[in-house]
């Protein structure tokens, strides 16, 4: 059972308000040499802690995350995981954040597809 759809769905909207230029501003302002480290102070990026989708479902409990219940793996075993946590440059990592987005709207289509609305 999935229990963090909405905190998946609202992480989507946040990826997709995030624009260029906020992305510039949160690296120059931290002196950042990774996207991981930007995307962290933006939505929680890569640390169960600060992660809003992990923080719902009490961390460790992959079992009942959307990541986990759609795909069979975790959230840090697709390669656009990896594309922001070491992207070098702002550029790179906002073309990380939309292949991202574009991972996560892959299983919000596969949720709708096996008509599982699970929260």
């Amino acid at each position: 059972m999935i229990k963090n759809l909405k905190e998946f769905k609202n992480l989507i909207v946040k990826y997709k308000s995030l624009t260029i230029d906020d992305i510039i501003e949160e690296w120059d302002k931290h002196n950042a040499c990774s996207g991981e480290v930007v995307m962290n102070r933006l939505t929680g990026f890569g640390d169960t802690d600060t992660c809003s989708i992990c923080s719902i479902i009490n961390k460790p409990k992959c079992t009942y995350c959307v990541y986990t219940v759609v795909t069979g793996e975790n959230c840090t075993d697709h390669e656009s995981y990896d594309f922001i946590q070491y992207a070098s440059y702002p550029t790179t990592l906002y073309k990380a954040i939309q292949e991202r987005i574009e991972f996560m709207e892959k299983i919000l289509e596969t949720i709708k597809v096996r008509g599982t609305n699970e929260e």
